[in-house]
């Protein structure tokens, strides 16, 4: 029969680290959009900068949709956390 053991401080770590690591890729996000919105208001005008800013508008919502898979994620892993935590508190 296999052992099943969660480091419970580990664990922890990890899922801190990766609510705060998807806050922090949504900043640098939202200041590369700004700056990248900032060229669109006339620093730029050709059909590449059009074609550039249809690219990066795709990169930014896939961005997005990952940083949410990402709390999602996280949001899980923190609801699997405390499951272990609290049937740890039993024995």
């Amino acid at each position: 029969m296999r052992e099943l053991h969660l480091n419970i401080e580990a664990a922890s770590v990890i899922q801190d680290r990766m609510v705060k690591d998807q806050a922090h890729i949504e900043e640098l996000l939202a200041g590369l959009t700004e700056a990248v919105h900032g060229l669109e208001e006339g620093a730029w005008v050709s059909n590449s900068a059009s074609h550039f800013f249809n690219q990066y508008e795709e990169l930014g919502a896939a961005c997005r949709r990952q940083m949410e898979v990402m709390r999602i994620l996280a949001d899980r892993f923190k609801q699997e956390i405390e499951e272990w935590s609290n049937a740890g508190e039993k024995f």
